[in-house]
Formats: C-alpha cells, structure tokens, sequence
C-alpha cells in the first residue's frame, strides 16, 4: 500500500556541515591531525563509530583547504586499509567540494622528523600549513601550534562532540556486530532525485527495519533550491513514484507513506507511530536534532539508524544531473 501526500514537513536534516562548525574560509594549505583522541575519549567505541568520526573531519579539513590538504595519521593506526579510505574519503569531499585539484597526501606520524617536540613538514617537498586542524594540545605540540610562525589553530572538539552526541544511542549499520532493531514505523528522508544505489541504500535499510511501514519524506521548496542543476531536479510526483516503486519492489508487504518536504522537522514531531530514523553519516548531526525537539514535546526518541555514506562523488544526484546536462 502506498500513499503520496503533500506535507510541509522534513524528516531528515539536507545539510552537511553544522553552521556551529564555524566559518568555511579557504586556505591554501591545510594540515589535519588525526590522533586517537576518540577512542580515548570514549574506549567503547567501535570501529565504525571512529571511521564515521574520521569522515566528519576530513570533510571539514576539505571545506577549509583550497589548495594543498596534508593529513597527519598517527603511526599505530597506519595499515594500508586506513589510508586507502582516508585517501578515498578526501577524495570524495574534494569532488563533492568541486575542488578535484586539490592536492591530498597522508603522512604517519612515526616517519617524520622532529623539531624538538614538534614534527617537521619539509618545506622542499610539501608546503608549509596556514591552518592546523586537530583535537587539544596534542596536536597543537605536535604540529608545532604553539611557534610564532606556525599556522591559525582549528580545535575539532566541537566535530567530536556532535558526532559524538549523534553516535551515543544510534544503531550503525555499518557495524557487522550491531544488533539491527526491529521498528513499527521507519521515516527517511531526502531527495531522491534520479534514484541511485546510494539512495537504495538507505531505502533498503528502511525497508529492512520496519516491520510494519515506512514514512519517506521527499526535499521540495527552499530545501532544494539551492542545490547544484536545482533546475534540474525530477517533479516531486516523479521521484515518489520511483521510491513507492522500488519499496514495492523490495518488500511488497510494506506501507509506504511519501510526503513533500519543505521544511526542516514535521511529522518527525507529530507523528506518534514513528519509532525509528534512518540517516546518512553526513546527516546524522540532523537526527540529534529532532530527537532533542520531540524530547521538548515530550514525544519518545526516535532511535536513530546511521549508515555511512560512501562513494558520494560517483553516486550523487547532482553528478546524474550534470550528466543529463551535459548529453543534451
């Protein structure tokens, strides 16, 4: 059974980066700390909340550098396997950033020289930083923070803490040892232009947690305007038929309830049957946020479900509209 409503409403937050991050000025070069600041910070953690941590910062790191980003990994977390994705996540950013010459390279720690205290970025081979991004002191000594010459100091505790907040109580699908809860009622929302894998992703996911119905919000109005080729973007009558076809397709039991999206929050914080939230790790920040607004009405938590987004270069509405524009 499927049902395509007009609302004015969002279930899903359309941002990627929180206006509390701070100013996204661009510098020529930037250098990225990333210590084990989190795993200190929270011993528990798992292996996918860190790699959702680790994504949050390299887009923020991205957003800053115009030219040259140099990431610092600190020696007993090297593995081929880590820097593969650290390499493959800034590249992602980059892309999405509109910024594909930017120059990314990702050093160890433990392979550096040392000025006093301090590592040394050889001036001959890599240019010296304008900004510095890490957690506390450590970075700050270590990246030689503290120097009269050296670079402006971006603390990324802030990054930590939203992620944080957002990771405490959610469920990561990507964590094979994560157990998947099964909710009556499921909402994910989005724009769903020209649906993709990545999308399918998240309706899949949906799909799979409800047992009873999903409630998929689709973008509309000023949530999409400003979007890259906005003019671009499918009918709202044309994106819900794909998502209520492919939902059909998936699990043909399921009630599927699509509405129109135009503002932030809505039947998020109106409707009592929905228990549960999927979300992409860009907009996890987003899912906090509603939790928090039903707590002030006195409405349940939803219990918010996270599933990192991957490949978002080669699987983004806009590149697909790009694409069509570029063909015509």
């Amino acid at each position: 059974m499927v049902s395509v409503l007009k609302f004015s409403a969002c279930v899903m937050t359309c941002c990627t980066l929180p206006r509390c991050w701070g100013s996204l000025e661009h510098s020529k070069t930037v250098l990225l700390h990333l210590p084990r600041a989190f795993r200190a910070a929270s011993p528990s953690a798992s292996a996918a909340a860190e790699t959702l941590l680790y994504d949050a910062c390299i887009a923020r790191a991205v957003s800053r550098a115009s030219s040259s980003l140099i990431i610092v990994l600190d020696e007993e977390d090297y593995c081929c396997e880590v820097v593969s994705n650290i390499y493959s996540t800034a590249w992602e950013c980059a892309t999405v950033a509109d910024n594909c010459e930017l120059e990314v390279n990702v050093l160890i720690y433990g392979f550096l020289p040392r000025d006093a205290q301090n590592i040394v970025v050889l001036p001959e081979v890599c240019p010296r930083p304008n900004v510095v991004l890490g957690v506390a002191e450590e970075s700050r000594m270590l990246l030689g923070a503290g120097r009269e010459d050296s670079a402006e100091f971006e603390s990324l505790e802030t990054i930590m803490e939203i992620q944080a907040r957002g990771i405490e109580g959610a469920v990561l699908l990507d964590d094979k040892e994560a157990t998947t809860p099964k909710l009556k009622r499921v909402a994910v929302g989005g724009t769903f232009d020209r649906l993709h894998s990545g999308h399918k992703k998240l309706l899949t996911a949906a799909a799979e947690l409800s047992c009873d119905s999903v409630l998929v919000g689709l973008a509309t109005g000023d949530l999409i305007g400003s979007k890259q080729g906005a003019k671009l973007i499918q009918p709202f009558e044309t994106r819900a038929a794909a998502v209520a076809r492919f939902l059909a397709m998936i699990k043909p039991e399921l009630k599927v309830d699509v509405v129109a999206l135009e503002d932030p929050m809505g039947p998020a914080l109106t409707d009592q049957e929905l228990e549960g939230l999927v979300v992409s790790s860009e907009t996890l920040a987003g899912g906090g946020s509603i939790n928090s607004a039903r707590t002030a009405l006195g409405l349940g938590p939803l219990v918010i479900c996270v599933m990192r987004r991957t490949q978002q270069a080669s699987l983004s509405s806009s590149g697909l509209r790009n694409y069509q524009f570029r063909s015509t």
